[in-house]
C-alpha cells in the first residue's frame, strides 16, 4: 500500500525519482526501493523525512501546493506541517482509494516522461 501511495504522489506531480533526489540532496535509488516496495522504512525514518520534503519541494516548485494538500486531505496545514502531513497520509493504514489507472496520463504528463 505505501509503494501505491509513493507511486500515486509521484504521478500527480508529474515528477520522477531522479528530481526528488536532487531536491533530497540523496541518491534517487533510495527512492526506487520506496515506490517499488522493496524498502518499508518507518514513518519516522530520515528517508522517509527526506522523501516528504522533496514532495513538498517540488509541489511548491511547481505550483501544486493546495493540489498536495487537498490529495492528503490537508487543505487547511501550513507549508511547515505539510510534510508530517504527507507522511502520515502515506502511512494511514484505512486504505484510502486511489484511482485505479493513474498511469492515463495527459499528453502533457507523457511529453513530460518522455523528456
Amino acid at each position: 500500500m505505501i509503494s501505491r501511495r509513493i507511486e500515486y504522489l509521484l504521478w500527480t506531480l508529474a515528477t520522477d525519482n531522479t528530481q526528488l533526489a536532487a531536491y533530497a540532496g540523496c541518491s534517487e535509488s533510495n527512492f526506487s526501493r520506496l515506490k517499488s516496495g522493496s524498502r518499508r522504512p518507518a514513518k519516522d525514518s530520515v528517508t522517509i523525512k527526506k522523501f516528504v520534503t522533496a514532495i513538498c519541494a517540488a509541489a511548491k516548485d511547481k505550483g501544486m501546493t493546495d493540489k498536495l494538500k487537498t490529495l492528503v486531505v490537508a487543505p487547511d496545514c501550513t507549508d511547515e506541517e505539510l510534510p508530517d502531513a504527507v507522511a502520515e497520509w502515506i502511512f494511514d493504514p484505512r486504505g484510502i482509494n486511489l484511482p485505479s489507472t493513474p498511469w492515463k496520463a495527459t499528453s502533457k504528463q507523457f511529453g513530460e516522461k518522455l523528456a
